[in-house]
């Protein structure tokens, strides 16, 4: 598909009202096919005050050519001997909603590597882009980015198309091109103490403090 790009859209959950959102949802797709409209951070999305509502008038009135996909960054911990997530338990009100649209939703739970599995991770994606990272260019990058696998795909995408597939992706062609993620993340920072958000700026702080 031609438009593939054009209708992808990748929202901010954290700093975008419900209203705003909904604009992109209502946006018609280029050519034929769908429009694919991404929401990262929804958990701070879906704790907002009519947020249920919300979702349940776009299964039920939303257009059918826009796809949602809601991010929802969670962990787990032992309660009575088994493990559970913490943010969506096994009561929380999306679950049932789930149950309920259970044929317009596809709840697929992908648990995040962990940074020591993260450099294994990066050269595996590597590979199947066609390219090669260094064991350490992997380590470096992972350290830059800890475990966010979006941010690691377009960076891995980055560093092969910049070193071509004949030799391998070292720490000098990470540290190079991931400059601008740096910025990235304080023009993220700024946002976010702008929209006072608290919880996003701890967090962006701490990457920052990472790299």
């Amino acid at each position: 598909n031609e438009f593939l790009e054009f209708n992808k859209t990748r929202l901010n959950g954290s700093s975008l009202d419900l209203n705003k959102i909904s604009l992109q949802l209502n946006v018609f797709p280029l050519g034929e096919g769908n429009r694919i409209v991404i929401l990262d951070n929804a958990i701070d999305t879906i704790g907002k005050k009519g947020t249920q509502e919300w979702i349940r008038n776009y299964l039920t009135n939303g257009p059918s050519t826009t796809i949602l996909i809601l991010i929802l960054k969670d962990e787990k911990k032992y309660v009575k001997g088994s493990m559970v997530w913490t943010k969506i338990s096994p009561k929380h009100w999306l679950r049932k909603l789930y149950e309920e649209y259970s044929n317009d939703i596809v709840w697929v739970e992908l648990p995040l590597p962990t940074e020591r599995q993260m450099p294994d991770w990066i050269i595996k994606t590597a590979k199947e882009q066609g390219g090669t990272f260094s064991r350490r260019a992997a380590s470096e990058l992972t350290r830059m980015i800890t475990n966010d696998l979006y941010q690691a795909r377009q960076e891995i995408e980055k560093a092969i198309l910049f070193v071509g597939i004949e030799r391998e992706v070292e720490v000098g062609d990470v540290r190079l091109l991931c400059a601008t993620s740096q910025n990235e993340k304080i023009f993220a920072l700024v946002d976010a103490v702008a929209m006072r958000n608290g919880k996003q700026s701890i967090s962006i702080i701490n990457k920052l403090n990472k790299d």
